[in-house]
């Protein structure tokens, strides 16, 4: 007698006393208990033996292959089987080297609810309680699913392997989102997929921009833009969240800051133009203008953002940043751009230095006993500047 068999004979006679989703059911909440004590290698146990006590179509990835017109489930059986099989993946995240089971555990998971899915009957009075919490698991499976492409991208030494994981992970992060549209975290992820500077990524900076933005809009608009609900699981630290957020789509803006890109690549990203929505309006800009509005928004969440403020200070601290040294590509940048520089960086990219440099004089006069007006008798502008600290300082004289 084969070991298959043998199985079925005695899951044949443990079906004639219980119903096997309770018994899956008990094994589960055992398996639930013993991992959170973080007795990890307990709780497998228990969770293997519920997933072995399933039908044979929702046990295992071969299985799912297996036509369901003879089992079939409700949606409170099924919420059994996604949850042993999440939980299970869970579990073996755990253990070191244990992604490629990981992955398949959490995808078994999914392919259970896509299955059931399609074989679903829409006439039944299903209970829409137990029908969100199933797509409430799901939702997370593919989550989770998608971190852990993005873990075996890393780890793999093959660049189509890399990419191939990459659009798996992207593809699970577009799932989740389907499922639930709020689940801010799949899409700052699938930015980090898409557009990832420095580091493993699909280089597609737009949508991945796109992505990063959505994140952000879920985070911030709150009740009023998401019919009523606000975000999946948000973090504690929002608006260092955000700002992070608004940080890597700065990024996405001037990746060539991270490559081996030659002048002209620079150059290139200076003049093109691309289009954001800034306060609810697309805004035409170059990228570089547009990545230190970027840069400077995630400084108004976060002050103490180091890369923000790094790469703010380089775009903007020379108005011929990227440029060649040909002096008529400088002086036909200066000579289009003269007329909108001052609108642009005050009042677009938020620029207050000239304002700020004032306000500490002011104090440095005030602590020497000094009164603020009519100081000297001349004050002489003398950089090479926007001028725009000439006009504060010059009620000094």
């Amino acid at each position: 007698m084969s070991y298959h068999m043998l199985i079925i004979i005695i899951w044949t006679l443990i079906c004639n006393v219980y119903a096997w989703n309770d018994i899956v059911a008990d094994l589960l909440i055992k398996g639930d208990a013993v991992l959170s004590e973080n007795k990890i290698d307990k709780a497998i146990e228990y969770y293997q033996k519920g997933i072995k006590l399933l039908p044979v179509q929702w046990s295992s990835e071969d299985g799912l292959d297996e036509p369901t017109s003879d089992v079939k489930v409700l949606p409170s059986e099924l919420k059994v089987i996604v949850s042993i099989h999440t939980n299970y993946a869970t579990a073996l995240s755990f253990r070191e080297g244990s992604t490629i089971d990981v992955a398949k555990a959490y995808r078994i998971a999914c392919l259970c609810y896509r299955k059931w899915k399609k074989s679903l009957d829409i006439s039944d009075d299903n209970d829409d309680k137990i029908l969100k919490e199933i797509d409430d698991i799901i939702t997370q499976a593919y989550f989770y699913l998608g971190m852990t492409y993005q873990d075996l991208s890393t780890s793999s030494e093959q660049a189509n392997q890399q990419e191939e994981y990459l659009q798996q992970a992207a593809r699970c992060y577009a799932a989740a989102t389907k499922l639930d549209p709020h689940h801010w975290s799949s899409y700052a992820n699938m930015g980090t997929v898409l557009a990832d500077v420095g580091s493993i990524s699909l280089k597609l900076y737009e949508d991945g921009i796109m992505s990063y933005q959505k994140a952000i809009s879920i985070l911030t608009v709150g009740d009023k833009g998401n019919n009523g609900k606000g975000p999946t699981d948000p973090p504690e630290n929002v608006r260092e969240v955000v700002a992070e957020l608004e940080y890597r789509v700065g990024l996405c803006l001037v990746p060539f800051l991270f490559n081996d890109s030659s002048t002209d690549d620079m150059d290139d990203y200076n003049k093109r133009i691309c289009t954001l929505h800034i306060n609810s309006k697309p805004t035409k800009r170059s990228c570089l203008e547009l990545a230190a509005y970027q840069f400077s928004t995630a400084l108004q969440y976060d002050p103490k953002h180091e890369g923000a403020n790094n790469l703010l200070t380089m775009v903007t601290a020379d108005a011929s940043f990227g440029m060649s040294t040909d002096t008529g590509k400088v002086k036909n940048l200066f000579e289009s751009y003269a007329d909108d520089f001052e609108h642009s960086l005050v009042d677009e990219l938020g620029y207050d230095g000239f304002h700020r440099m004032r306000s500490g004089f002011d104090r440095a006069m005030v602590l020497d006993g000094r009164s603020k007006e009519n100081l000297f008798d001349l004050v002489v502008d003398a950089g090479c500047g926007t001028g725009l600290s000439g006009e504060v300082v010059s009620v000094l004289s």
